[in-house]
């Protein structure tokens, strides 16, 4: 992508080929747009830090959530287990087919 215009290449012709030089003008819009361009980067790389924070955050509180839940389950296992044990023990006293 070519992301010059034109006073940008009469100004890097002359970075190239000092035997001509740009106009103050070119010059001081050249220094503007940097300035801009600048304060823009700046403001972007700001909205990357804050979105890091924000995923950072998030991964702290689903993490926070999720230790719990997943240390849990195998109690919720065994309960389980023991749960279907009964029933099946249940079932097979009054005769009903266990599966």
């Amino acid at each position: 992508m070519d992301y010059l215009n034109p006073s940008d290449r009469d100004f890097m012709a002359w970075l190239n080929s000092p035997k001509s030089y740009p106009s103050n003008s070119d010059v001081d819009s050249l220094l503007r747009r940097l300035q801009i361009a600048n304060y823009r980067c700046e403001q972007l790389l700001q909205q990357y830090e804050l979105l890091c924070v924000n995923v950072e955050e998030a991964c702290s509180v689903i993490e926070s959530r999720m230790i719990p839940a997943l240390s849990a389950t195998p109690q919720f296992i065994r309960e389980l287990d023991q749960l279907m044990l009964e029933l099946g023990e249940s079932a097979a006293s009054d005769g009903t087919p266990v599966s």
